[in-house]
């Protein structure tokens, strides 16, 4: 995420390289853009994964939007 080292790759049995990205360039680009967020001065920037039923969790929403 910090840009100091590449995305993961594997080889499976049959050789093939894999990622655990669906498309590993849009994720570098994607990272770049989130990199140059958390530069901008009045900016925070927080990740996390959430499940579809977790959105509706007021708690959660407080932290997401201002509003909660």
């Amino acid at each position: 995420m910090l840009g100091k080292a590449d995305i993961g790759e594997w080889k499976d049995s049959e050789g093939n390289v894999l990622c655990m990205h669906a498309d590993k360039e849009m994720a570098k680009k994607t990272m770049r853009k989130i990199r140059e967020l958390d530069e901008m001065e009045g900016v925070h920037v927080a990740l996390a994964h959430v499940s579809l039923e977790e959105l509706g969790n007021p708690k959660l929403n407080s932290l997401l939007w201002k509003d909660g």
